[in-house]
C-alpha cells in the first residue's frame, strides 16, 4: 500500500511540475509552482520515510522469527 501511495504522489508531483509555470519566473504562477514542489516533496519524503521504517521493521521481524 505504501508503494502505491509513493507512486501516486510521484505522478501528481510530476504532473504538477509539467503543468505549472517555471520556477524561475516571477509572479503568482511561480509562487504556486514553488509551493507545489515544496508540498509534493514533503509528502513524498514523508511516505518514503514511512515506507523505509516499515521495511526495516518487517526485516527485523523476519530475522527475529528466523532465529527462533
Amino acid at each position: 500500500m505504501k508503494r502505491l501511495f509513493l507512486l501516486i504522489v510521484s505522478i501528481f508531483l510530476t504532473m504538477g511540475m509539467i503543468l505549472l509555470p517555471s520556477l524561475t519566473g516571477t509572479g503568482l504562477g511561480s509562487l504556486v509552482a514553488r509551493a507545489w514542489l515544496t508540498f509534493g516533496l514533503l509528502v513524498f519524503a514523508g511516505y518514503y520515510l514511512s515506507f523505509l521504517e516499515e521495511e526495516k521493521r518487517m526485516r527485523w521481524l523476519r530475522n527475529r522469527t528466523a532465529k527462533h
